[in-house]
């Protein structure tokens, strides 16, 4: 995972505004919980028997997933200042037990900033760790928590933001057979530990994954941010990953995305990304 973030220019958002949305946010996690149960009974409750393959994308696919797998991606990030980022990032998944996830993000970095007096430079960027915890897993739902830590571990200030950020997460995803295909959503919220940037920002992020034909799949992956050190900057940055298992450990991925609102900070101009993934 890439992702940068940058010190808030607006005013605070007012007290209210801020009780109203973790209102809100407190309200979707219990209701993602009340669905879960709600799905585990018996009118909804689907039969692990008559699931026939095929009938939901492939393994790993699912953000609720926990498996043992390596990554290797590379993201082009071109910002809406122009500055232009390459990103080669290790990735590697270890399932501690069947509802225990470690995963650790190692990114190598290059970055130009188009700007005559800033010079480009690369090297180690921040490392990413994700902890993660699958508290329910039924048929056709499955609810993980989970903590994401943005390590200040870059060799050049310009590859880094200079801060250790935590975003504690919650996700729910749904299986819809009809569709052959998964539904669920994403929520956390970063807040800044250590470092130079004053952060305070909530993530939503809806997901889609349909199944393809002959072990591929097309996810459709929302990242929608609210800045509270912003003025409330609200944004809105589109992927579209196309991936297939070329055998039963080994897939490939493209995904390409789309900055199609917000500031500078968290949502670029447009970004292409590739990767390769291996399940031990």
């Amino acid at each position: 995972m890439f992702k940068c973030f940058h010190a808030g220019g607006g005013k605070t958002s007012p007290a209210s505004i801020k009780g109203v949305f973790m209102r809100t946010l407190v309200h979707a996690v219990f209701c993602i919980i009340f669905l879960s149960l709600f799905l585990n009974t018996s009118v909804l409750a689907l039969d692990a028997d008559t699931q026939q393959p095929g009938d939901q994308p492939p393994p790993g696919t699912n953000p609720t997933d926990i498996l043992t797998r390596g990554d290797l991606k590379y993201k082009f990030i071109k910002s809406q200042s122009g500055a232009e980022t390459h990103a080669a990032t290790m990735r590697l998944d270890y399932a501690v037990s069947p509802d225990v996830l470690v995963r650790v993000d190692v990114p190598y970095v290059d970055v130009d900033p188009k700007h005559s007096s800033i010079d480009s430079d690369s090297g180690l960027g921040d490392l990413f760790v994700r902890l993660g915890w699958r508290a329910l897993a039924q048929p056709k739902f499955a609810l993980f928590f989970g903590a994401d830590f943005f390590l200040d571990t870059a060799s050049e200030d310009l590859l880094g933001t200079g801060t250790t950020i935590a975003a504690p997460l919650v996700a729910g995803m749904w299986v819809l057979p009809e569709q052959k295909a998964l539904a669920g959503v994403i929520l956390s919220h970063a807040v800044d530990i250590d470092g130079d940037l004053d952060i305070s920002e909530t993530e939503i992020r809806p997901l889609y994954i349909k199944s393809l034909p002959n072990s591929s799949w097309l996810l459709v992956d929302t990242h929608l941010f609210i800045d509270w050190k912003d003025d409330n900057e609200f944004g809105w940055y589109q992927e579209l990953q196309l991936g297939k298992m070329l055998t039963e450990k080994f897939g490939i991925t493209i995904a390409p995305g789309y900055g199609i609102t917000g500031d500078n900070r968290t949502v670029p101009d447009w970004t292409i990304e590739t990767g390769i993934r291996y399940f031990f």
